[in-house]
């Protein structure tokens, strides 16, 4: 049996397909209570010079409900041209079948990035907040 690749899939955020080099999607969002990096630096300045900071988990998860809200699952997308996704603004997210995803999605960031003897480059990152029933 075959492995999948990845050639032929598609990103489209906002009517806009991109044209991504690399897509990499986390389900269950990047701020639930859980992760990470969703912790809270609560250092003070009672900590001794050299201390390690201290960290607790934020009082309000941000989980997936029925009715859509929250983070349901995190997109990474590193791309080709001058594309700039509109920051912090709800729109139709679809990656294809090949990665089965489309739904709605905030794009919470982007950066482009341009040097000598090479194309302009960017990456963004995407929220989803609900899944479509299209793909299963």
């Amino acid at each position: 049996m075959a492995i999948t690749d990845s050639q032929g899939s598609t990103v489209t955020f906002n009517a806009v397909t991109f044209k991504a080099t690399k897509v990499s999607v986390t389900f269950g969002g990047g701020t639930s209570a859980g992760g990470g990096d969703s912790q809270i630096d609560v250092s003070h300045i009672g900590l001794a010079s050299g201390a390690n900071k201290e960290y607790q988990s934020p009082p309000l998860a941000e989980v997936a409900s029925a009715s859509g809200a929250g983070v349901v699952a995190t997109v990474t997308m590193d791309f080709l041209d001058l594309q700039k996704p509109a920051i912090n603004v709800e729109y139709d997210i679809d990656l294809g079948a090949k990665l089965a995803l489309k739904g709605k999605a905030r794009c919470t960031e982007y950066t482009l990035d341009a040097s000598v003897n090479d194309v302009i480059r960017g990456s963004a990152k995407f929220d989803v907040t609900s899944f479509s029933s299209t793909y299963p």
